[in-house]
């Protein structure tokens, strides 16, 4: 059983929630059918609107339980972060690499519900995201050390820049794999040795001491 519904009490609902969530993560939200869900948890159709309201309400509450269990194991790790700004960032995406190749139907999940986006539910995950990104952004914050960080630049500025960028290299790495089976899952560590290198030449221009760092003096 995944660890996302270990609160449930009621087995019929944990039948349900795993069935649906294996249906959206391997079809995405248009080509899943409430019919194949029911059938595959063996369960009636009924049992499926005693639970929720339709199909909409059931992805709604399966992209949160991600987001939860998310933000629950980032923070079970957070005393291994690095205070250091930029190697946070890192270790932050290291950590979640690890969730992933724990639990495929979550990194499926997230595609499906940040990237690919339905449309059905764009103001639904919208909110959420936006949820998520702020409670992220609280753990990244968290006893950060910016000794070192040069003054005459505002760091929230080069934060939002960084994220923005982060996000957009992620986003050309599921887009480039999204004929492949895992989505990109299996590829990971390509992302992350881009993310990287990102950080390291980013690392040149908000040090004071980048003359002294950088492989030219």
């Amino acid at each position: 059983m995944s660890p996302l519904w270990l609160h449930e009490t009621d087995q019929k609902k944990v039948r349900l929630l795993e069935s649906a969530l294996k249906e959206f993560s391997d079809k995405g939200y248009e080509q899943t059918s409430t019919n194949q869900i029911v059938k595959q948890a063996g369960l009636s159709k009924g049992m499926l609107f005693h639970f929720f309201q339709n199909k909409k309400s059931l992805f709604l509450h399966l992209a949160e339980c991600c987001v939860q269990y998310f933000l629950e194991y980032m923070d079970q790790h957070k005393p291994s972060l690095s205070h250091e700004p930029f190697q946070r960032l890192l270790d932050i995406h290291q950590i979640k690499m690890g969730l992933f190749a724990a639990e495929p139907s979550i990194y499926k999940m997230s595609i499906i519900s940040f990237i690919d986006r339905p449309v059905e539910l764009t103001e639904d995950i919208l909110r959420l995201e936006q949820w998520m990104q702020q409670k992220y952004l609280e753990l990244y914050l968290n006893d950060l050390d910016l000794t070192g960080i040069r003054t005459d630049i505002a760091f929230e500025k080069m934060l939002g820049i960084t994220l923005d960028s982060f996000e957009a290299l992620t986003r050309t790495h599921v887009i480039a794999h999204q004929s492949s089976v895992d989505q990109g899952l299996s590829s990971l560590q390509t992302l992350l040795n881009n993310l990287t290198e990102y950080i390291e030449v980013l690392k040149y221009g908000l040090y004071e001491n980048w003359k002294v760092n950088s492989p030219t003096n």
